[in-house]
């Protein structure tokens, strides 16, 4: 770029990240310089033709006083007039040697509060006081599992690697380090982000996303994420920054409860979060208007209007083509739809885009196929961990969900939401199941029952689509023998459960039905079926097919196997240690051969 007409040169540090990149293009399109400070070569924002001037610099993890130093002599060289912080590790270094950076502005909030808002132990104080709701949350002590399961195991650093504990057992053979570790209470949710620009707490611009793709499956950075507007989300993101004074930008994680619809805070990164691009190509530009509020002293002014829109980080998950085709096929659906300005397909930044292509096809071509391997493992553990239990416990009854288990009911969900909002009753940013469980909790039951009575027109017309099935009759006829007792739970309508099971015949094997209006939550529908079949929960077995229904069974005390053929839930339930299986009749017949087996060896 031609430096000749630069108001300003803006440091960036470190440019390793890729939410480095709106950040450099950012700063060259409002006419000022970007002067980059990296320490490996393994981002492709450094190559961009945005940036005006490269250094390299010292590693923070390694050396942080080297990494100060080599910043105060580009600033010194440079003539810099403001830096702008990236990765957590340079803001809170930055922060605490503020003092060293005369006559430079650093938009970021005092060391202090940076502290404050990244331990994830002492965050739940917090919050608990502003009325948010945040995971139960404790230090993790050897031998001392006393814990509400399922829960999730993860570092007090920035870049914490979580793992999912479904039962106590599952400790076994885990290296942990007790002082870096911290037990959360495991919310199934989806992901959600809160965005705000700030001054002494004063929110200029704000933007919500959520997560629709996350890499790894389970939980993570974001693949694909949208524009999304939540009223809720909103008021729970500004709240925290008000309280805080924040000082620059700032993202609040959240996860929505896909039962409930409450927001629970994950965590809160004072820092750029990695789905930038998202909300400055829907015209939310972060980066412009920190540099209007604490460089030019200019108000920012936040969009009237903001697309729905979802981005696509197609280029640096090419590693899917290698790993599993089906998700890259899924996140390539997103870029075709929203077009590549709504991907990282820098097309206008040929450079940038060729390094980045080249390091990521390296993943694809010459990788040695280590996540593979590790996955096909923990596939193969999983299974081993379910036969185990079969035969090592003495099963009883086996509780099914019902759609997506045992059948597709292919309800037409998107038409039904829609005229659900169109008669007023749920909103454009709730689910059908919120706003059941809202009109519950509110003991609405006028707009609760036209709500569900809605909801079974849509079901019956989907049931009448569905046929006998000979195979799956006798194999559940083959359970029916040995004398277990079965039960139903399911977010239908109790009568649209029964009409399902007279479809197919089924009707005679299951002794108990549980529907939305028996229990609208998922664990006590199936604590009720223990409590009808008066039975402990290590003598049932629950099947079900989401998230969701495996969290929901530990929360019993149940232990639980997955039924989907879809591949990214399928990584899921891999991730949480259950067994999965494609088809009800694949884990039927598996579950009669092992039982067979058993009775014979006895």
């Amino acid at each position: 770029m031609n430096g000749a007409f630069m108001k300003h040169k803006i440091l960036v540090v470190t440019a390793n990240y890729k939410k480095a990149y709106p950040v450099i293009k950012a700063i060259s399109e409002t006419n000022n310089s970007a002067i980059i400070a990296f320490y490996h070569f393994f981002s492709s924002s450094i190559f961009s033709k945005y940036v005006h001037k490269r250094y390299v610099i010292a590693n923070p993890y390694r050396n942080e006083r080297k990494y100060i130093s080599n910043l105060l002599k580009i600033i010194h060289n440079e003539d810099i007039s403001m830096i702008i912080p990236v990765g957590f590790i340079d803001n809170i270094t930055i922060a605490r040697y503020r003092h060293l950076f005369k006559g430079v502005i650093i938009p970021i909030p005092e060391y202090e509060k940076i502290l404050e808002v990244s331990n994830k132990l002492t965050l739940g104080r917090m919050l608990k006081k502003l009325g948010i709701k945040y995971p139960e949350t404790s230090r993790y002590v050897r031998n001392r599992l006393e814990v509400d399961y399922p829960v999730v195991l993860k570092g007090l650093s920035d870049a914490s690697k979580p793992v999912y504990i479904l039962h106590k057992t599952a400790f076994r053979n885990l290296s942990i380090r007790d002082s870096k570790t911290i037990v959360q209470q495991f919310i199934v949710g989806i992901g959600h982000g809160y965005f705000a620009l700030a001054k002494d707490g004063e929110i200029y611009l704000e933007f919500c996303h959520k997560r629709i793709i996350e890499d790894p499956p389970i939980g993570g950075p974001s693949v694909v994420a949208c524009s999304y507007y939540d009223p809720v989300l909103i008021r729970l993101g500004r709240r925290i920054v008000k309280h805080l004074k924040w000082n620059g930008v700032i993202m609040v994680e959240l996860k929505k409860d896909v039962e409930t619809g409450e927001y629970y805070v994950i965590e809160i990164n004072p820092k750029f979060w990695g789905s930038l691009e998202l909300s400055q190509a829907c015209g939310v530009d972060f980066t412009k208007a920190l540099i209007d509020l604490f460089l030019l002293n200019k108000k920012p002014k936040q969009p009237n209007k903001i697309p729905k829109k979802c981005f696509a980080w197609i280029v640096s998950n090419l590693k899917y083509l290698k790993y599993d085709y089906r998700i890259f096929k899924k996140i390539a659906s997103f870029a075709l739809r929203n077009g590549y300005k709504f991907t990282d397909l820098h097309f206008n930044d040929l450079s940038e885009l060729l390094y980045n292509v080249i390091m990521n096809a390296r993943k694809v071509f010459f990788s040695r196929n280590n996540i593979l391997k590790t996955n096909r493992k923990i596939i193969r553990n999983n299974m081993k961990l379910f036969l185990k239990h079969i035969i090592d416990n003495n099963i009883k009854a086996l509780i099914f969900d019902l759609d997506g288990t045992i059948i597709k009911l292919n309800v037409n969900w998107g038409a039904l939401r829609y005229l659900a909002m169109k008669q007023g009753l749920i909103k454009p940013w709730q689910s059908l199941n919120e706003a059941l469980f809202h009109y519950i909790r509110q003991k609405d039951l006028e707009l609760f029952n036209e709500l569900n009575d809605l909801i079974k027109e849509y079901e019956l017309k989907a049931v009448d689509k569905l046929r006998f099935d000979k195979e799956l009759w006798e194999l559940f006829s083959h359970i029916y023998k040995m004398d277990l007792k079965l039960g139903i739970v399911s977010k239908q309508s109790r009568d649209i459960i029964v009409r399902v099971l007279e479809k197919l015949r089924l009707e005679e094997f299951f002794s108990s039905v549980i529907g939305r209006e028996d229990a609208l939550i998922r664990e006590t529908q199936i604590t009720l079926h223990l409590q009808r079949f008066n039975m402990d929960p290590d003598d049932a077995l629950f099947i079900g097919n989401t998230l969701l229904d495996i969290a929901s069974a530990a929360r019993a005390g149940v232990y639980s196997v997955a039924i989907t053929d879809n591949v990214y839930h399928f990584y899921q339930f891999n991730a949480v240690g259950r067994a999965c299986f494609k088809t009800i009749k694949d884990f039927l017949n598996v579950f009669l051969i092992t039982i067979n087996h058993k009775s014979k060896s006895q």
